[in-house]
């Protein structure tokens, strides 16, 4: 499928494998909602898993495409490669958002709180779908007639009293994998 991000492949010990898209924020010229151009961002933090790089010959070797005819200008990149706890999960605070833009910081987790129920906009227990990072997602919705649109749709997560024994100044957040077709109307 053809997107209108550059695309990231890393040799995983066996074959090369597609990681992520990413640089959708720094596209120039793109127009916002209110008819201005937003300004792009031109950084981007992309977490690879240690699964997905393993050294081929001795080094890391990734790759970058360009699947559509676009430009891109691409001048730095830096492989940062971190040794911590395996009880330890660390994500890049990276999100595609204009009002409050990433810090570009390094979120690092211990303890995890699952919802104790998820439902999706049907009602329907989506639980163990979300359980994971698997590469299963939650994507029972119809689509409308225009490509890249859909009805509206959402997830309800139940955390019942997980979070009972946090207060109103304990830092928490929210962490979630997915992706959304953009790259259409």
């Amino acid at each position: 499928k053809s997107d209108s991000c550059p695309v990231l492949f890393t040799w995983n010990g066996q074959r090369f494998a597609y990681v992520t898209d990413f640089l959708g924020a720094g596209s120039m010229g793109e127009l916002g909602a209110d008819g201005r151009t937003r300004p792009p961002r031109p950084e981007e933090s992309v977490k690879i898993e240690a699964d997905q790089l393993v050294p081929r010959d001795g080094h890391y070797v990734l790759k970058i495409a360009e699947p559509m005819d676009e430009l891109l200008y691409l001048d730095y990149l830096r492989l940062m490669v971190l040794d911590h706890p395996k009880d330890v999960s660390v994500y890049p605070d990276e999100r595609f958002a204009e009002e409050a833009p990433p810090s570009q910081d390094l979120l690092a987790f211990r303890a995890k709180i699952f919802p104790v129920q998820a439902r999706d906009h049907r009602g329907r227990d989506v639980t163990e779908t979300l359980r994971e990072r698997d590469g299963k997602t939650v994507d029972d919705f119809d689509a409308r007639s225009w490509l890249g649109f859909a009805e509206d749709h959402w997830v309800e997560l139940d955390f019942g009293d997980r979070l009972a024994k946090y207060g109103p100044h304990d830092r928490l957040f929210l962490c979630l994998a997915g992706w959304t077709d953009y790259t259409y109307p």
